[in-house]
């Protein structure tokens, strides 16, 4: 066998063999070119494999005007389970900065989009690095890897709940107005919830409260007016169930006498917290962390799909009218 003497590679490089060793045991103090010729040689002489997780530039993007806090919670939640690696963390907002995005797209090696973003938005990514690698929390139309909530099974168990609850004449669904664009997500909720409730309860009326994401005006307060209002309301998202709250609030109305509030997301971004269907926000920044950390697997690799499965937390904003029969 062979014996490999690190001088004499040293000298080859022209460098200390301190230098060598450096890089043997991933020292910071050494610069990426003396390190990626050091790695060159070593492999040359069949005695180094290298498995440190390479330096990468990571672009996390936040739409300012449609995301919550929630959303930015969980990117933090992540950087901060990816602290201690080479990453080089960006924030950009393509919903407020499209061509800055698109500039930083360049040199990136990765880009998780919080919340979901329009099919357009991954496509020019696309085509100003193809290499990229598109990771898409919380919405499962699009990128390379998509890592979902089930939206159509929170959307049926939000319809059992409140089946449950006696609720079973007249509701109301709310859903993003068409000019905002983000609809995959809280379609899929709304459409689980029209077709479980219609199998439940064929003769129930539902409303679609369309409720627009970047305009500040609630418009709800006018459909609570009504005398024969909805028994009962579900939020297909965080910021739906805030505005719905404030309206009732407005409007007089009380919570759950008055009328019934059933969320999705976070439970406590209402007061009090209302009923919500509810995801663990660490599994998926664990899937997250998972593809990052193994990129060089998964790069050339089909698309990755992930759901999530939702469960029901109650906290009392759901009136019974009747018992379960």
């Amino acid at each position: 066998m062979n014996r490999i003497n690190f001088r004499e590679i040293a000298r080859e490089l022209n460098i200390s063999h301190t230098t060598v060793y450096r890089v043997i045991n991933n020292a910071q103090c050494v610069s990426d070119a003396t390190r990626v010729r050091v790695i060159d040689a070593l492999n040359r002489h069949g005695c180094y494999r290298d498995t440190r997780i390479k330096p990468q530039t990571i672009l996390l993007d936040f739409d300012e005007n449609a995301a919550s806090s929630y959303m930015r919670d969980l990117l933090n939640l992540l950087r901060n389970r990816l602290a201690g690696n080479p990453f080089r963390w960006i924030e950009t907002s393509h919903g407020t900065g499209r061509t800055k995005f698109l500039l930083a797209c360049r040199d990136a090696h990765i880009v998780v989009f919080a919340p979901m973003a329009d099919r357009d938005i991954y496509d020019r990514a696309k085509e100003v690095n193809p290499d990229l690698l598109i990771l898409n929390l919380l919405d499962d139309a699009a990128g390379d890897i998509a890592i979902a909530t089930d939206d159509f099974q929170g959307g049926q168990l939000a319809a059992r709940r409140l089946y449950e609850c006696g609720h079973r004449t007249h509701l109301a669904v709310t859903v993003p107005a068409p000019e905002d664009g983000l609809q995959h997500s809280f379609s899929n909720r709304a459409k689980g919830f029209l077709a479980e409730m219609m199998f439940l309860a064929p003769n129930c009326r539902i409303e679609r409260w369309e409720v627009p994401l970047r305009r500040t005006r609630n418009s709800l307060p006018q459909k609570l007016k009504h005398k024969r209002r909805p028994s009962a309301v579900f939020a297909t998202g965080l910021y739906f169930a805030k505005k719905t709250a404030a309206a009732c609030s407005a409007s007089g109305l009380r919570i759950p006498k008055d009328i019934s509030l059933l969320g999705f997301d976070k439970p406590d971004c209402t007061e009090p917290p209302c009923d919500s269907i509810v995801f663990n926000p660490e599994q998926i920044v664990s899937w997250a962390e998972f593809f990052i950390m193994n990129r060089p697997v998964i790069k050339n690799g089909a698309p990755v799909h992930l759901l999530l499965d939702m469960k029901l937390e109650t906290h009392g904003s759901v009136k019974r009218l009747n018992p379960t029969p």
